[in-house]
């Protein structure tokens, strides 16, 4: 009898074929699996920039003092709404500033660069006639599908403010947002905002 030392050539193939299909099955879970991560981030970020957005507008609105204009403005068949207040949430850049806090506070979309919209935010400590100009502005995002916004008052919905060129607020405001995902379908924010009178 012979004695054996090492492999055959046909056991060597067989154990090659079978690590090849393990580390095929490896790949495809780690890829797997990063591509769920990836789909749970992006979630989470365009959650994240909604609610985030709705909490501040709400704090802001909260603070109106008088003062108030909304704006509707329709795009393409979509309502890209317009708000500008007066409040008393302003947010000191700069320590120890000579700035009290009420300011006014403006929301506006404008189009953006690649053809989209964009949710900007106004906050400027120099209160004058205008409400809608001056300040420091930020982009709140550049995903912006609609920004619709509604006022209640005395058992009605209006779609700007001040009706009839009255000077009083709202007894509520609703503020619908619809923003877009990565692979562009549409992700709706809404909140009701009760006023004090």
């Amino acid at each position: 009898m012979n004695k054996r030392d090492g492999f055959t050539l046909l056991e060597t193939l067989i154990s090659i074929s079978l690590l090849a299909i393990v580390l095929i099955a490896v790949y495809t879970a780690l890829i797997s699996g990063s591509r769920g991560y990836q789909r749970v981030e992006e979630g989470w970020h365009i959650y994240h920039t909604g609610y985030s957005i709705l909490d501040m507008l709400r704090k802001e609105v909260l603070s109106i003092d008088k003062n108030i204009k909304g704006i509707k403005r329709n795009v393409e068949g979509k309502r890209m709404d317009e708000i500008d207040f007066i409040g008393f949430c302003h947010n000191h850049w700069i320590g120890k500033a000579l700035e009290g806090d009420a300011s006014e506070i403006g929301y506006f979309v404008k189009e953006n660069e690649e053809g989209g919209y964009s949710l900007f935010h106004r906050d400027d400590f120099v209160i004058d006639e205008d409400l809608t100009k001056g300040g420091r502005i930020f982009l709140l995002s550049d995903k912006v599908d609609e920004f619709k916004i509604s006022y209640y008052y005395n058992k009605n919905w209006y779609e700007t403010w001040p009706p009839l060129g009255k000077s009083y607020l709202p007894e509520a405001i609703e503020v619908e947002l619809t923003l877009l995902d990565s692979k562009e379908k549409e992700v709706k924010f809404s909140t009701l905002i009760p006023l004090k009178r």
